[in-house]
């Protein structure tokens, strides 16, 4: 554990201390304060209750009993929760730590791959075929073993660089399958809490997908890399608006087709043939206007 969760754990533990000692000096203090009345012991035993306090009995006034239990249940939940946030912060550092170890072998890997590559550079314009047949054939012995022992090196820098891509690789690897499963167990985590908050989840979750991707233009991979379950409620809440919006529209459309006039009929409303009239419907009276425009023009 670091030296900041250690200093954390440890204001945590004396702050835990220090209020369960206030809680038993009050409750003693009000023992003392009872027994000192000048009331006779009978009459004190009756007027008391006792209280257990982390393996002890205490008696204190009858009055006061139930708010030193609440102060003692709060200080346990107190102690419970500071406890739980330690141990989630143990489990972060170790995880943290564990990145980071993970990271830093990583990029050793690498940079012992680069190292070797500058060395096998060194070799690049090297014409091993041409230098041993030019030694061959002026039969320079010292030449002979000075290129035979440089390709030597060259040959063991190669096998170095393949077990150092080899590690890399490895470490690359493991580190993309943590972080695969860290993702998978996060979203898992997320899909209980959003089933916690949201009854029947399992079978509305297809729905806020499609809402999310049709309506706000999420895509498919965005929506599945949720990690946080706010995402997913704020989402439900979005999506069950807009079908309230879509169920209120249509609800005003109908009432309003429901509660529209009728168009006006020719036969048997009373109308006379050939009459202008407003309640005939607007293609019947211009039908009849313009008969009688031409009817009059054809005088």
């Amino acid at each position: 554990m670091d030296s900041e969760t250690t200093s954390l754990a440890g204001g945590e533990e004396a702050e835990i201390l220090s209020a369960e000692n206030g809680v038993a000096a009050e409750a003693e203090e009000q023992q003392l304060e009872q027994s000192g009345d000048g009331e006779g012991p009978g009459e004190a035993e009756a007027e008391q209750e006792e209280v257990e306090y982390d393996g002890l009995k205490l008696r204190v006034p009858k009055d006061a009993a139930q708010k030193v239990r609440d102060a003692l249940l709060r200080q346990a939940d107190y102690t419970r929760k500071t406890q739980e946030l330690a141990e989630q912060r143990r489990a972060f550092e170790a995880e943290r730590g564990a990145v980071q170890q993970a990271s830093k072998q990583e990029i050793a890997a690498q940079a012992e791959m680069v190292a070797i590559d500058r060395q096998i550079a060194g070799y690049a314009n090297v014409d091993w075929a041409g230098e041993m047949q030019a030694v061959r054939q002026n039969g320079d012995q010292d030449r002979l073993i000075l290129i035979q022992t440089e390709l030597a090196r060259y040959t063991q820098f190669k096998d170095q660089r393949g077990t150092a891509a080899q590690k890399y690789a490895s470490l690359a690897q493991q580190r993309i399958s943590n972080a695969q499963q860290e993702a998978a167990r996060r979203m898992e985590e997320g899909r209980a809490a959003v089933a916690a908050q949201i009854e029947g989840w399992d079978e509305i979750a297809p729905r806020v997908m499609e809402a999310g991707i049709s309506h706000y233009r999420f895509t498919a991979d965005e929506l599945n890399s949720f990690a946080d379950p706010r995402f997913a409620i704020v989402l439900n809440d979005a999506r069950q608006w807009r079908d309230h919006l879509d169920k209120t529209k249509a609800a005003t459309r109908h009432a309003a087709a429901q509660q529209a006039t009728p168009a006006a009929r020719t036969s048997g409303s009373g109308i006379p043939p050939g009459k202008l009239d407003d309640r005939l419907s607007a293609e019947e009276w211009m039908r009849r206007r313009n008969a009688e425009v031409a009817k009059r023009g054809g005088r």
